[in-house]
């Protein structure tokens, strides 16, 4: 069987889900939750019900304690990726149990939610709604001042698809058209090109798709070097770890003979 790779969720997302934050993250969220408690208590507004764990992330939860306490010396995100192999190992009806756990869950959470909703006074509905709203500034803000960041450390541009390319070039200021319109008219003649006539864009999008990976990965190294592993792709990190023993990953019975 070919090399596995671990699920949709990224690593970071897993490390949320078992709580094995950092202690930076584990602040921030912290603040964040606590700002969300002190403004639905002035507001008398419950708790939500929770969401169900997905299938994956039982498995994950299960497995966690278990490798961790056997295997000590493997780091967390080494036991992660063993544990999503060990996953994509299983066969449909190994895995039917915790998809059937995680619908039961589902179906119990859709119906607390809707009970949930039900029971809430219109000021309570206002308070929930100011409070999603706060919370897209936030995001907005972070996102932004994140960007900026990425910009004083020279991080390198994403590479530009061939249509990005031709927009470039033929560019024109049309006065009178807004951004949707200038962007429908540019669409209309890159249909009318022939598959010759795009080629050479083409060919400009994969020297810069070659461009962008050559200056990442010289980037993400000066990163490291500063100490700034958190501006590096997870991938990245992970792979850097030193790979865990193979007795220990045939013997949890992860590979395949």
């Amino acid at each position: 069987m070919g090399p596995f790779r671990l699920m949709s969720v990224g690593t970071n997302v897993l490390l949320r889900s078992v709580g094995l934050l950092s202690s930076a993250s584990f602040v921030r969220c912290s603040n964040v939750a606590t700002q969300l408690k002190s403004f639905s208590a002035k507001c008398s507004v419950p708790n939500p019900p929770k969401k169900p764990l997905r299938s994956y992330i039982m498995y994950l939860k299960q497995m966690m304690p278990i490798l961790t306490q056997k295997y000590p010396e493997l780091k967390q995100a080494q036991i992660i990726q063993e544990i999503g192999k060990g996953w994509n190992m299983l066969t449909v009806e190994q895995k039917k149990p915790y998809q059937m756990q995680y619908l039961t869950h589902k179906q119990q959470y859709d119906e607390a939610m809707k009970k949930y909703h039900q029971n809430l006074t219109p000021e309570q509905k206002e308070a929930i709604k100011m409070e999603k709203q706060e919370l897209s500034r936030s995001k907005e803000i972070k996102e932004r001042k994140k960007a900026s960041e990425m910009v004083k450390l020279g991080k390198p541009k994403r590479p530009r698809s061939s249509f990005n390319i031709f927009m470039a070039e033929n560019f024109v200021d049309s006065t009178g058209m807004n951004s949707q319109e200038k962007f429908k008219m540019q669409h209309e003649a890159w249909k009318l090109l022939s598959e010759e006539q795009k080629e050479s864009y083409k060919q400009l999008a994969m020297d810069d798709r070659i461009r962008y990976k050559n200056e990442m990965k010289s980037w993400e190294r000066y990163m490291i070097d500063m100490g700034r592993e958190d501006l590096v792709r997870k991938f990245i990190t992970v792979n850097k770890a030193k790979a865990p023993p193979k007795r220990a990953i045939k013997s949890l019975g992860f590979t395949k003979e």
